[in-house]
């Protein structure tokens, strides 16, 4: 389950597509930069569904992963840049994060939602839906960091846009 977690603030800070886009994820793929008081985390995401068109695709995390990432370090501290990010103890990675996540919403009785059962990629629409919640970020900067289209947000997310004007809506 800590593992779980761990992965679970990842998705939801970072967007990206729980599974094999993840899951590719090593070590090495993280950068930290820092810029004046500002840390910034950047991610490369070397495999999953858009890859094979894209090519790499760099990923800005939100600051909050800093938590997630120390956890992970202290948990593995004799980490190499090509070891797999989620990883069991015994340094094997897992196919269970899935059904861990159902299990744990079950026992929270929080399984399904009023848009239907609840999954790990729940966590990529909860980023995308913070993210159209801004108000100041453009689509296609969206669109790009989630490595899908603006007819794709457009598409599953336009429940969000009116909440995203209220104030102008309502005025």
């Amino acid at each position: 389950r800590e593992l779980l977690l761990s992965y679970m603030e990842f998705c939801v800070n970072t967007g990206i597509r729980p599974g094999t886009e993840i899951e590719g994820v090593n070590w090495g793929d993280i950068e930290m930069t820092r810029q004046d008081h500002n840390v910034r985390f950047k991610i490369k995401v070397r495999k999953g569904k858009t890859t094979k068109h894209t090519g790499t695709r760099t990923v800005i995390a939100r600051d909050q992963i800093w938590d997630c990432l120390e956890e992970l370090r202290q948990r593995f501290p004799d980490r190499r840049p090509n070891d797999k990010l989620f990883r069991l103890e015994d340094g094997e990675s897992t196919n269970e994060l899935g059904v861990a996540f159902r299990k744990a919403l079950e026992e929270c009785n929080l399984k399904d939602s009023s848009d239907g059962p609840r999954t790990l990629y729940s966590l990529r629409h909860s980023y995308i839906t913070w993210q159209l919640l801004r108000r100041d970020l453009r689509l296609d900067i969206l669109a790009k960091q989630c490595g899908t289209s603006v007819a794709m947000i457009e598409q599953h997310y336009s429940h969000v846009v009116p909440s995203m004007f209220e104030e102008e809506l309502s005025g």
